[in-house]
């Protein structure tokens, strides 16, 4: 018994990776546009609950999170950055040495979306669903308990 309906599944999936689009590109966090591209949601279903998944270029996690001071940044990738928002490449080296020095500020944008995404009512359809389902399989098994005994 499958306790979600795909398509509310897929709606749920579909309105959070919009949401986090909306966050990423009101902080101005996609210069290459490859980001948003890349994102992707998966949700599974546990026992406490759901938990979503966004698959996506492995710097949201830097732009989520920050970076720490201490390591140097990939200097190709900040080549294309530079190169993207019309920044000369001889800045290139300064501003890796800078991320190396100060690391990077977090930007929570996973969190933000998350509370934008929850407050936008995106589970009502996913709760109803289980619950709908939960009494179905509650019935069923009370009804086969019955016939047994």
């Amino acid at each position: 018994m499958e306790f979600l309906k795909p398509e509310n599944v897929k709606k749920y999936g579909e309105g959070y990776i919009a949401e986090l689009t909306k966050e990423l590109r009101s902080r101005k966090k996609d210069a290459s546009g490859r980001l948003i591209k890349s994102l992707s949601d998966e949700l599974k279903t546990t026992a406490e609950g759901i938990d979503i998944i966004i698959n996506g270029e492995e710097y949201l996690e830097f732009i989520d999170s920050g970076r720490k001071p201490g390591s140097f940044p990939p200097l190709n990738a900040i080549k294309q950055w530079a190169r993207l928002k019309g920044i000369s490449q001889a800045a290139v080296f300064p501003i890796a040495k800078k991320i190396f020095k100060f690391g990077i500020k977090p930007t929570k944008v996973l969190e933000a979306t998350e509370r934008r995404f929850f407050g936008y009512g995106y589970t009502d359809e996913l709760e109803r669903d289980i619950v709908a389902n939960s009494e179905e399989e509650i019935v069923k098994g009370l009804n086969k308990l019955s016939f047994e005994a």
